[in-house]
């Protein structure tokens, strides 16, 4: 489709904005193209069950550092925890 994303994950939140015990992401459009999209993500558990889940739209204008959606309180990190499989954790990216 010609687009290149990352997605970051931050296990011990943001220190400016994210409650204690909270996991944030970040989603970057790595191409210098706009873009609209909509998007969700899904935190899969052992079982294969939705443990969390979020659905945006947002309108990426370029790559710069500071153009990308954030979420500083995605999920507790007591719930991804419980969640991991064999040690790993399941994401799920629709777009």
């Amino acid at each position: 489709l010609g687009h290149q994303w990352t997605l970051r994950i931050y296990p011990g939140g943001d220190d400016e904005d994210s409650d204690e015990g909270m996991i944030a992401l970040d989603l970057i459009n790595i191409k210098i193209n706009r873009i609209n999209v909509n998007f969700g993500f899904s935190i899969k558990g052992f079982d294969g069950r939705e443990t969390a889940h979020a659905c945006e739209s947002f309108k990426f204008h370029s790559s710069r550092d500071d153009e990308y959606w954030w979420n500083s309180n995605f999920v507790k990190r007591s719930a991804i925890l419980k969640s991991l499989v064999e040690g790993s954790l399941v994401i799920e990216v629709q777009m």
